[in-house]
């Protein structure tokens, strides 16, 4: 079954350093981007996310099984999936947006949410 905008994040598990956490380690603390990117530009504005309350995953740290399958993406290509600080999936690419442009859906999200649409 294929993850919709607007419907709960399915469970996932990541390595942060040498730790192990969860996404249950994330809600109600954090927004959540994880992407895949052939070009990582992401990674030079990690404090700046950080300051933003918003975690940036890189998919190689993701250790769950076919977790961008769920979502219909392919793991071998970018995407970008931007999950809300409640668990609720907000965005969903096969491309990864600019910086200013991701700021931009982390604040229609709090704002109004996807399905203010």
């Amino acid at each position: 079954m294929i993850t919709k905008i607007g419907s709960p994040a399915p469970y996932f598990e990541y390595l942060d350093g040498i730790k192990g956490k969860n996404l249950y380690d994330l809600k109600q603390k954090y927004h959540i981007i994880i992407y895949k990117a052939e070009e990582d530009s992401l990674e030079q504005y990690e404090e700046e996310f950080e300051r933003a309350n918003v975690k940036l995953i890189d998919y190689v740290q993701i250790t769950t099984k076919d977790f961008a399958g769920q979502f219909g993406l392919d793991e071998d290509k970018d995407f970008f999936i931007l999950i809300d600080q409640y668990g609720t999936v907000q965005y969903v690419s096969d491309k990864v947006p600019s910086f200013d442009e991701i700021m931009h859906l982390i604040s229609f999200a709090e704002d109004e949410g996807c399905c203010a649409l």
